[in-house]
């Protein structure tokens, strides 16, 4: 006859030997959290702090645009106007032509030995990101572009965004005149 072994375990943990376990192991404990401090140490002084800027436009009065439109041979809408400012806030090649001319704003980008091209394309992958309103919105009085620039310290941030805007603006404002005129003539 077969006689079943009782077993002496039991599901409690007994706090007393855990503790007791744990000091004995306490220069192993104290040792790694040591480590992570100071690694966790030298990154937050080594690291490049970045910080993030951001800017946002919302159509213009259809009053600021009635001399334009008043012509009847050149029609835009608010909403067309800042279509067209979002999509020259979100060329690449606007964005690299402003770079390549404004270096000085750009001054604190690492290089890592990259030609100018591809240091800003680095940067512009990482830098950029336009802003956009939620789309199941539809009340107009939301309606707005933006764009967010995250940059590294040492770098006028503001100076980089309102400088981009207002040269994307001139850039649209060149345009129209350039299409007007091709209208008229």
């Amino acid at each position: 006859m077969v006689v079943p072994q009782q077993s002496n375990t039991t599901d409690e943990i007994d706090l007393v030997e855990l503790f007791r376990a744990l000091w004995r192991q306490k220069l192993l404990i104290i040792g790694v959290t040591l480590i992570a401090a100071v690694i966790a140490a030298a990154y937050a002084f080594l690291a490049t702090p970045y910080y993030e800027t951001r800017t946002y436009l919302r159509p213009v009065p259809k009053s600021n645009l009635d001399q334009l439109n008043e012509t009847g041979i050149y029609k835009l809408t608010p909403e067309e106007a800042i279509n067209r400012v979002a999509g020259g806030l979100s060329s690449y090649d606007n964005r690299l032509d402003f770079f390549l001319n404004n270096q000085e704003l750009f001054q604190n980008i690492p290089q890592h030995g990259d030609s100018l091209e591809q240091t800003f394309a680095a940067f512009n992958e990482t830098a950029f990101e336009m802003l956009h309103p939620d789309p199941k919105k539809t009340d107009n009085r939301s309606a707005f572009v933006g764009l967010k620039l995250t940059y590294p310290k040492g770098m006028d941030g503001a100076s980089v965004v309102n400088d981009f805007v207002s040269y994307v603006v001139e850039l649209e404002r060149q345009e129209i005149a350039d299409d007007l005129e091709s209208l008229i003539n």
